[in-house]
């Protein structure tokens, strides 16, 4: 039996939970700050707390939560990965990078993952991906996506930026051949790009091709 499935179980937990989903974050957070206070200490239960708290705009309580989380549990990726999201929207990238990486070295294929869900190692990947590229380590970035891609082939930001790395290298047949793949994964801007790239333009509407990489800050 997975080890949280009686925190799945508990009423208490499922109230906060379907007020998380309704996008209903203090409620959620008031139903776990219960849990919390009356329970054993659990991982779980601060792991959704950090959710609630990191949807709720509560961006240094819910490090607390997943920090905690792992003081009960130190081989949960998905823990690291919400983790590393936080440094990485703050752009702290070196903190990010850290924080991917633990996530991968603590992730079993074959683990499940709190109620018996499975994460999804592409995550991690994607971001180092990003998180390279904003260093310019332009061959770390390309292993990352394409590691990405091996893990979860509909990982459309992944497949769309190592397309849009293909064509900042000038690579630009290979950046065809992916971005056909990200067109079928729904990517409108890879179709808007694809005439483009199919002439060796190095730039659109005079922007670079790096420009195009999809990193969560664009405006």
């Amino acid at each position: 039996m997975d080890k949280y499935f009686l925190e799945v179980q508990n009423e208490q937990f499922l109230e906060g939970y379907n007020f998380f989903i309704e996008g209903e974050y203090r409620e959620a957070i008031n139903c776990f700050n219960k849990l919390i206070s009356k329970e054993k200490p659990s991982a779980f239960y601060y792991y959704w707390r950090g959710q609630a708290h990191y949807s709720a705009n509560l961006i240094d309580l819910a490090k607390w939560d997943y920090l905690k989380a792992l003081e009960q549990d130190a081989d949960q990726p998905i823990i690291y990965f919400s983790a590393g999201l936080i440094f990485y929207y703050r752009k702290s990238f070196d903190l990010a990078e850290e924080w991917m990486k633990n996530s991968i070295r603590s992730l079993d294929d074959n683990a499940p993952i709190f109620g018996n869900a499975v994460f999804d190692a592409s995550g991690p990947y994607l971001y180092l991906g990003n998180i390279f590229c904003f260093k310019k380590d332009i061959n770390l970035a390309y292993a990352c996506y394409k590691k990405a891609i091996q893990l979860n082939n509909d990982c459309l930001y992944a497949v769309f930026n190592l397309a849009i790395l293909y064509w900042a290298e000038e690579k630009f047949d290979d950046a065809l051949v992916v971005l056909d793949q990200a067109i079928s994964l729904g990517s409108d801007t890879a179709v808007f790009l694809y005439s483009f790239i199919k002439k060796k333009s190095k730039t659109v509407m005079g922007r670079p091709a790096i420009d195009f990489i999809v990193t969560g800050f664009e405006e």
